[in-house]
C-alpha cells in the first residue's frame, strides 16, 4: 500500500497539458488559461474622480473666501474637457474623467452652490479624491497567469482588458463505464438482489463541477 499523497505524486508526474482552443469568455467559464492575459490599456485609462464633487485646483482653495465660479461638468462616460482655471471649478461625478487644469476633487458634501457659484468648508488637499492613470493596471501588466482557472470573477477580470476570447486547455473527455449484473439505472425498477447506480451520476456531477 502506498500514501494518496504518493499516488496523486505519481500520476501528476506523468500528466501533460492537453491541446489548447480559443473559447469566447461565455463559454470559457472552469477552463484553465493556456496564455498569460494581459491588460490592453492603463486601468484607470486616465486620472479619475472617485467622488462626486467639484474639481479645482488646490491653491484656489488656500484662503478666504473659497469661492469659485462654476465653469462646467463632466459626467463618467462623458468626453467633455471644461478647462479648470484660476478661480473656476467644474462639477465632476465619480469615475469621469478629470478635466485640464485640476488637481484635486472637493467632495459635494463639503460645498454649497448658489447660482453658479460654489462655496467650498475649508482648504483642500491636492490630490485628493482622484484615482490615477494606472493605480490598479498598467498596459502589458499580466493580470491572470497561464495556468488559471476562470471562475465568475476572472471572466470579469478577462472582459475588463478586452478579452473576448481567451485561449484555454481543451476540456479532458472522460467516458465512465458502471458495471455489474446487479446494477440498474436510478429510474428503473429494481428487484430485492439488485441495486441502484449511483456511481455513475455521482462521478458525472464531480466531473462537470471541475470542468470535465
Amino acid at each position: 500500500m502506498i500514501t494518496i499523497e504518493k499516488a496523486f505524486g505519481i500520476i501528476l508526474a506523468r500528466v501533460r497539458p492537453g491541446k489548447t482552443e480559443r473559447l469566447a469568455l461565455g463559454d470559457a467559464l472552469g477552463c484553465c488559461l493556456a496564455a498569460d492575459i494581459k491588460a490592453d490599456r492603463d486601468s484607470p485609462p486616465t486620472d479619475r474622480s472617485a467622488m462626486d464633487g467639484y474639481a479645482v485646483r488646490a491653491k484656489d482653495l488656500a484662503a478666504e473666501p473659497r469661492t469659485l465660479r462654476l465653469a462646467g461638468e463632466v459626467f463618467a462616460g462623458s468626453n467633455a474637457r471644461p478647462r479648470v482655471s484660476s478661480g473656476t471649478c467644474v462639477t465632476i461625478l465619480t469615475g469621469a474623467s478629470l478635466p485640464p487644469g485640476a488637481d484635486t476633487v472637493v467632495k459635494v458634501e463639503e460645498t454649497q452652490e448658489h447660482e453658479g457659484l460654489v462655496t467650498f468648508d475649508s482648504p483642500a488637499k491636492m490630490g485628493a479624491n482622484i484615482r490615477l492613470r494606472g493605480e490598479e493596471v498598467t498596459k502589458s501588466q499580466v493580470v491572470l497567469d497561464k495556468g488559471a482557472v476562470l471562475d465568475a470573477a476572472q471572466i470579469g477580470l478577462c472582459a475588463s482588458v478586452g478579452k473576448a476570447v481567451v485561449r484555454v486547455y481543451k476540456r479532458p473527455d472522460v467516458a465512465i463505464f458502471c458495471t455489474g449484473q446487479e446494477l440498474r439505472l436510478p429510474g428503473e425498477k429494481v428487484s430485492p438482489h439488485q441495486l441502484r447506480d449511483s456511481n455513475g451520476p455521482a462521478l458525472i456531477a464531480g466531473l462537470n463541477a471541475v470542468g470535465i
